[in-house]
């Protein structure tokens, strides 16, 4: 019995035996032309489908190929720029760098404070010219631009012009350097593609791909010497100043700014068109400066009830909110409240379009404008100047303080009372409503108010003037709690104040 078990047993193994043998052949078998574990099966079926589009296939690596060379040609005149800068620290708002609010915070000991931001750049002429944002050399003592090869050369700024956000630079090497092509940003279509390149969170040479999302926004983002093209092409800081390339590999607009609410790209980039850029780097290399008309006034827009108000057609004319003193048009006659219709013939429909056809106007030319006055049409000679610098413009505004009120300790000015530029950097619109909180007095109580930020409402009831807030004050100024609405960089919110 004990041999016809062990026969047994033997039969047993050699089935299992055999069984391992089947089940080892049918892995290799189903493994066999696997590469790097991936069943073959499913890899081959995928291949096999792209494989089969050969039209398709072939699209795409051309469109590959074309993206490679952009990287190729373009890349090496693509610099990145760093800028030491020597700010003054004490204003509790210097972010914004305006004198403009040290009036209404009251002196502090300056102290000077040393700071290095980057940005990007891009060589447009082999003698060593790079285009690069106004706002990346902004107050810079000392510009290094950094080639893609890592080599350096210290740059002096040539010309700037700050309306458009555009800056001249200049370096010097023993020999040529690599250069762009320069496109024209008015054939550009939305779809188009775009191609950014630059030093975004200083990682040099980052390339990107997107399209042009829309254009001509200008009066949308209270940019009035702007056309903007937007891109959803991935803008980061860092990336001002740098290029944004057509599918041709010729730069279309100069990367400037990025709509987010965390820091990074959220697919909204703006860029300002290379065309503008041209005019304005001739223009500096010609006279070393770019020149734009200026009237001197604080222009508003007209809603539907002052337009019917007024006896005005639909789109027309725009209000004269204040004449700045001493200024062409207040030397011509033009006074608060006037209705502007008319500038050389040409009709006025906006904000926007009343800045820029100004600052089309060169410097010493008389131009006719027609107004309206108390119903009545009258006609004024101008003489055109030179836009003042936004230092000149900052320093007029420090002697406005008559137009400032103070309760709470809170320092706020009418909306008119502060030029475009520096509204443009608060965020606020150029026909917005409220009053602006400029400051706070030394002793005012903490709150969460902000300097920049526009009240809206005190209590629900709406502030759109100051004559509303006055009118505020006086009549429940006593109390003792407030709920302030507020705008802050575009978003409301409510805050308590208690006294």
């Amino acid at each position: 019995m004990r041999r016809i078990h062990f026969s047994r047993n033997i039969g047993f193994i050699n089935v299992i035996l055999f069984s391992l043998l089947l089940g080892s052949l049918a892995t290799s078998l189903a493994w066999a032309g696997c590469n790097g574990g991936v069943h073959t099966i499913h890899a081959k079926s995928a291949n096999e489908t792209i494989l089969d589009d050969k039209e398709g296939l072939q699209a795409a690596t051309a469109v590959q190929r074309v993206f490679r060379n952009i990287a190729k040609s373009v890349g090496p005149a693509v610099v990145s720029i760093n800028v030491v800068q020597n700010a003054v620290q004490g204003n509790p708002y210097d972010g914004f760098g305006d004198d403009f609010f040290r009036f209404f915070f009251g002196d502090r000991e300056p102290q000077r404070r040393r700071s290095v931001t980057a940005g990007s750049g891009f060589i447009i002429d082999e003698k060593g010219y790079v285009l690069s944002n106004f706002h990346v050399v902004r107050q810079a003592s000392e510009i290094t631009v950094i080639m893609l090869n890592g080599t350096e050369y210290k740059a002096k700024l040539v010309g700037s012009d700050s309306a458009s956000d555009i800056a001249l630079l200049k370096i010097d090497g023993s020999s040529a350097f690599p250069t762009v092509a320069l496109g024209d940003s008015d054939d550009l279509d939305v779809g188009d593609w775009t191609i950014a390149i630059g030093n975004p969170f200083n990682l040099p040479g980052t390339f990107t791909v997107g399209v042009v999302s829309a254009k001509s926004r200008g009066d949308q983002l209270n940019a009035p010497y702007q056309n903007f093209l937007q891109t959803d092409t991935a803008i980061n800081p860092g990336n001002s100043g740098g290029p944004l390339v057509n599918i041709r590999g010729e730069v279309v607009g100069i990367n400037t700014m990025i709509y987010s609410r965390t820091g990074g790209s959220l697919g909204i980039g703006f860029a300002v068109p290379v065309n503008i850029a041209k005019d304005v780097v001739a223009a500096i290399l010609k006279d070393g400066k770019f020149e734009r008309g200026y009237v001197g006034i604080y222009p508003g827009a007209i809603d539907e009830k002052m337009r019917a108000a007024l006896k005005l057609p639909p789109e027309t004319g725009v209000m004269v909110n204040s004449v700045i003193e001493n200024g062409p048009a207040a030397k011509a006659g033009m006074k608060d409240g006037d209705v502007i219709l008319e500038i050389d013939g040409k009709k006025i429909t906006s904000v926007p379009q009343l800045q820029r056809l100004i600052a089309d106007i060169p410097a010493g030319k008389s131009v006719p404008f027609v107004v309206q006055r108390e119903w009545k049409k009258i006609t004024l000679s101008i003489s055109i100047t030179q836009r003042p610098s936004e230092e000149e413009e900052v320093k007029k505004d420090e002697g406005r303080q008559g137009e400032s009120k103070e309760w709470l300790g809170l320092k706020v000015a009418p909306l008119n009372s502060v030029n475009p530029a520096q509204l443009r950097r608060l965020g606020i619109a150029p026909n917005e409503t409220g009053v602006l909180i400029a400051g706070f007095a030394p002793n005012a109580s903490e709150t969460d108010l902000a300097a920049g930020d526009v009240i809206k409402e005190i209590n629900y009831a709406p502030i759109n003037t100051m004559d509303d807030f006055n009118k505020f004050i006086r009549a429940e100024g006593t109390k003792k709690s407030f709920i302030f609405k507020i705008k802050r960089q575009g978003e409301m919110r409510y805050i308590a104040v208690n006294t």
